[in-house]
């Protein structure tokens, strides 16, 4: 007879670093964890990797990207937010300093969302953090994006690549600006297990 693999097992969780999965190791232990790269490049080669290995086996069917965020509005700050799409931003496009060639700025849909409503947002990912509340209001106002992250449109779409069911799911740790970094060192650890505790117990509902 053949071998049945747990749902836990066909499920990886993925972050940009090990800090932000140490929460979620330790609420959901039968869930792996991995940690991909930090930022859009190593991101995306870290989960592309994870997924060609696990592609022998045949045994992953949902990613779950974990995670801190910055948020473009106030009242988001302490949010936890569940991607409903992913597309690439720059701050220097709305500014007209730059401009993303057209094959780059389609939004990829997020299609597991764990029955999130008031949570779900769409997320820019840029290649750095946006540091001027100018440059953050032009972004804002010309994506109407909810959350800005560096590593979410690398894992969906190296997830849609191999076929894998992706989720995101992200505790906002600071606004996106002037004061975002600052913001981010003081929030970002009770941020990020807002967001690994909130995927525990959706993910247990699953397993």
């Amino acid at each position: 007879m053949p071998t049945t693999i747990p749902v836990s097992n066909r499920i990886v969780v993925v972050a940009a670093f090990e800090p932000e999965l140490s929460t979620f190791r330790e609420a959901l232990p039968e869930v792996r964890a991995v940690a991909v790269g930090i930022g859009l490049v190593d991101a995306a080669l870290g989960t592309s990797a994870l997924l060609a290995a696990a592609a022998l086996s045949g045994d992953v069917e949902l990613v779950v990207l974990l995670g801190t965020c910055g948020v473009f509005r106030e009242d988001d700050a302490g949010a936890v937010i569940v991607g409903s799409a992913a597309f690439l931003a720059d701050p220097a496009t709305p500014l007209a300093h730059a401009a993303l060639p057209e094959p780059l700025t389609a939004r990829l849909p997020i299609a597991e969302t764990f029955g999130a409503t008031a949570e779900l947002g769409e997320i820019a990912t840029t290649l750095g953090v946006t540091t001027s509340d100018e440059a953050a209001r032009a972004l804002s106002d010309a994506t109407h994006a909810r959350a800005e992250h560096m590593e979410t449109y690398a894992v969906v779409k190296a997830c849609m690549m191999h076929g894998i069911r992706c989720g995101v799911i992200l505790g906002a740790a600071n606004v996106v600006g002037a004061q975002g970094r600052s913001q981010w060192r003081a929030n970002h650890v009770e941020a990020s297990k807002r967001a690994a505790l909130f995927a525990a117990s959706r993910l247990r509902q699953q397993t």
